[in-house]
């Protein structure tokens, strides 16, 4: 561990002293023993890794081409870890260098010689930055596994569906945020501490959306600062804050609407097991031409024939309540065929006695041809078919 001091102090022309100071400790000799050996391998197996990888989307981006490579986010995501990969290699490169010339100087002065270690700290302090952009984008990767579970996939979907409404609402957000950002900088940039610069001015334009400020030190310098903050936080805080929640809530109706009806993709755990044994030789990924459909046979069932003289009950009681009223005995075929010619006559159905002796043809097979014979509902289908067609 060492320990980096830095005091500076800046004599200004009209008089004065500004002083800068800043402390660091950062760790540059890598550990000894077990732990050395693993924190190796682990460099190893990074430099590995990033090779192989690069490898692999050159080779995708050379089979779909680089128009359609790029379109793609998770695409420029591996390509920028990638990227920023071989920066940290060539940084750590760089500090390994520098630290050997340094610890040569402190060897040859036993510790007591004068060493510079501000362009190594430097360049530790980038190779901490890169590493950190790499570690923050492979997590982002983890977002890919949404897909495979509706509700998870539900935020990606939401994104997805109102992103071309969110990015016409960001253009009209930062131009609206960053002209009030500039009328707060040249109004406080004297008084006040918090807008000095520009970047502390958006940060607290930020702040002020939130609903942290001091609004006293700002009435104090400036006499319009009361109506320029009214100003400001009705157009972000009120309309336009509220505008992106309701393009983000009308699209989550939407997605969740869609997502009710559709399944799951696959059981992660499943997919993460499946995916192990292909890695290691112990399984096979089936090919798209070799997926079988499943097969659908007309295979009647029993219980369809069980229920047919329950529907054909159904059926006729069902005539009897709607068009004669409940008047219909219908366990006598003799009274049903009365009735049924009765009504026929009334409403002058009747046309022809051909007609006529079809019709009395089709009841007498269907409720019986003797008198007194009662048709048998509780039998199965295929008895009743027997019985019907003879």
């Amino acid at each position: 561990m060492f320990g980096l001091a830095s005091v500076m102090a800046e004599f200004q022309p009209g008089g004065g002293i500004k002083p800068y100071w800043r402390f660091d400790a950062t760790r540059m000799l890598k550990a000894e023993g077990t732990f050395g050996f693993f924190y190796l391998l682990n460099e190893i197996g990074f430099i590995l890794g990033i090779i192989y990888f690069n490898f692999k989307e050159f080779w995708k981006c050379y089979k779909a081409g680089p128009c359609v490579y790029f379109r793609g986010y998770w695409n420029m995501a591996e390509v920028l870890v990638i990227v920023v990969a071989y920066g940290a290699m060539g940084i750590y490169a760089l500090r390994y260098v520098e630290l050997q010339r340094l610890l040569d100087i402190f060897d040859k002065t036993y510790g007591n010689g004068y060493i510079r270690m501000e362009y190594a700290a430097t360049l530790d302090f980038y190779f901490i930055y890169a590493m950190g952009f790499i570690a923050f984008l492979s997590t982002l990767k983890l977002i890919k596994l949404l897909q495979f579970n509706n509700r998870l996939k539900l935020l990606g979907d939401t994104i997805g569906h109102c992103w071309n409404d969110l990015r016409f609402f960001m253009v009209s957000f930062f131009i609206s945020f960053f002209a009030f950002t500039s009328v707060f900088f040249f109004m406080f940039n004297i008084q006040l501490e918090d807008f000095a610069d520009m970047l502390k001015a958006c940060q607290m334009c930020f702040s002020m959306m939130l609903g942290k400020f001091d609004f006293e030190s700002m009435t104090r310098a400036n006499a319009l600062a009361p109506f320029l903050f009214f100003v400001f936080s009705v157009s972000t805080s009120m309309v336009l804050i509220n505008l992106m929640l309701t393009i983000i809530m009308s699209a989550f109706s939407e997605v969740k609407a869609i997502l009710l009806n559709r399944k799951n993709k696959y059981d992660i755990m499943d997919f993460v097991v499946f995916k192990t044994r292909v890695l290691l030789g112990m399984d096979i990924e089936p090919k798209l031409n070799n997926i079988t459909h499943p097969v659908h046979t007309n295979i009647k069932d029993k219980k369809d024939d069980e229920e047919f003289p329950d529907k054909v009950n159904m059926l006729l009681a069902y005539i009897n309540d709607t068009y004669f009223h409940g008047q219909l005995d219908l366990k006598n075929t003799q009274a049903l065929k009365t009735a049924v010619h009765r009504d026929m006559a009334k409403s002058g159905m009747a046309r022809s006695g051909k007609r006529s002796a079809s019709r009395s043809a089709s009841f007498d097979r269907m409720f019986g041809d003797d008198i007194g014979v009662t048709p048998n509902f509780t039998h199965s289908a295929a008895s009743w078919g027997r019985s019907t067609s003879a």
